[in-house]
């Protein structure tokens, strides 16, 4: 499918496509930017995959001491080296 994106930066979902996925009027999506474009989730299966991966990080967390600051420094440099790939 193809949407425009208006002055506003919006675009609308198709019925069809709202339907399909289950995606409902006043229904919050993530939105996440990926080397291959834009990823929209809904925002439930969102928080299930962030916290299936703070469960999976967290032993790797622990083990480096790595507090809250430091994992989220580290995901800013890895975006902004994957920015300079790109």
């Amino acid at each position: 499918m193809i949407v425009n994106v208006s002055s506003k930066g919006q675009i609308v979902l198709p019925k069809s496509l709202r339907e399909e996925l289950g995606i409902n009027t006043g229904d919050h999506l993530a939105v996440t930017g990926t080397k291959e474009g834009i990823v929209l989730s809904k925002l439930q299966e969102f928080e299930a995959l962030c916290e299936r991966l703070r469960k999976g990080a967290a032993p790797i967390i622990k083990k480096n001491g790595w507090t809250e600051d430091d994992v989220v420094d580290i995901i800013h440099q890895m975006r902004k080296e994957d920015r300079a790939r790109h």
